[in-house]
């Protein structure tokens, strides 16, 4: 009689978890305007974001190595990221007030008015970030200035040949009819 009581006890706690388990989960269905974190979309996001950051990383590595490659003094190094600094704080009231009319536009509610004021803005932050190259190109000797000119030669060259090399690719790919 034991026995029976003990598995009429057991299975009725059984019984009683996996209703509880049951109720406490979520539903299967995603609530509209959500997305499950294994959607297609959300690997592609996943995806992008990723290229994005190694895309990040890979241009300030690039950057040190030209850096490197100019043999830059302590002096200079240490001039550069004052003007840096200074420029950056500088315009990073701009930049907020960009992605608030950035905000507007993706709501729908921008005016005339503010797409003069955006367009004002972005030659302004132009011509901030030119007189900035300017002043960090002129933190540079003779020598430095032509090695750096240089290098920038043999990037624009390469980019015309990976676009080039990419135009033959696609003209030769067989497109896919429909």
């Amino acid at each position: 009689m034991s026995l029976q009581r003990i598995l009429i006890a057991a299975i009725g706690s059984v019984l009683i978890t996996t209703s509880v388990v049951s109720a406490q989960q979520t539903p299967t269905t995603p609530t509209p305007g959500s997305e499950r974190a294994d959607s297609p979309r959300a690997r592609r996001e996943g995806a992008r974001m990723r290229r994005m950051r190694t895309q990040r990383r890979m241009l300030g590595e690039r950057r040190m190595n030209a850096l490197t490659r100019l043999n830059i003094t302590d002096e200079q190094r240490q001039l550069r990221r004052g003007i840096r600094e200074r420029n950056l704080a500088a315009m990073r009231a701009q930049r907020e007030q960009l992605a608030q009319v950035r905000q507007r536009r993706m709501e729908g509610s921008l005016n005339d008015a503010d797409r003069a004021r955006f367009q004002t803005m972005r030659r302004e932050m132009r011509a901030t970030m030119q007189s900035m190259r300017s002043e960090m190109r002129n933190t540079l000797n003779a020598e430095q200035r032509s090695q750096l000119e240089a290098m920038r030669e043999q990037r624009k060259q390469r980019r015309e040949e990976f676009m080039n090399r990419r135009e033959e690719l696609r003209r030769t790919r067989p497109t896919i009819q429909p």
